[in-house]
């Protein structure tokens, strides 16, 4: 093609544009829409993707997690036997550590089961009390 070719199909498009302008318009319109469209989805799951990297990060990826009961989601009623395990104690959690030269440290949680205590210091009571304890190695 030539320079005049150019210009013949320049003139022709700009022609065409001018005569139908809705649908000109209206096509525009939907290109820019898409890739806005595009650009916010793109942005959305690049935070998302973010975050869940700082959550995993926040856990650490060398750390362990026991429980005595089942965690996560469930569905329906927990099997009776699971009730009956006994729970985690202190001694547990350092008989792991000295069972393995790959635990650098560990840490506990512990939690009061059960009815909810009522909460004494002093003369003052609290009866919807939590109570809950770590060790110093938890963080």
């Amino acid at each position: 093609m030539n320079k005049n070719q150019y210009f013949e199909n320049i003139v022709m498009a700009m022609g065409t544009l001018r005569s139908h302008k809705v649908r000109s318009l209206l096509t525009i319109l939907g290109v820019i829409i898409g890739v806005m469209t595009v650009i916010v989805i793109s942005s959305i799951l690049t935070g998302m993707r973010q975050n869940i990297i700082n959550l995993v990060e926040e856990f650490g990826t060398d750390n362990i997690y026991a429980f005595h009961l089942t965690t996560g989601p469930s569905f329906g009623h927990r099997d009776r036997s699971e009730f009956q395990r006994k729970p985690l104690r202190i001694e547990d959690a350092l008989a792991i550590k000295a069972g393995s030269d790959a635990v650098r440290d560990v840490g506990w949680e512990g939690f009061f089961f059960g009815r909810t205590p009522t909460l004494k210091y002093g003369s003052e009571s609290y009866k919807q009390g939590r109570i809950r304890g770590v060790s110093p190695s938890y963080a």
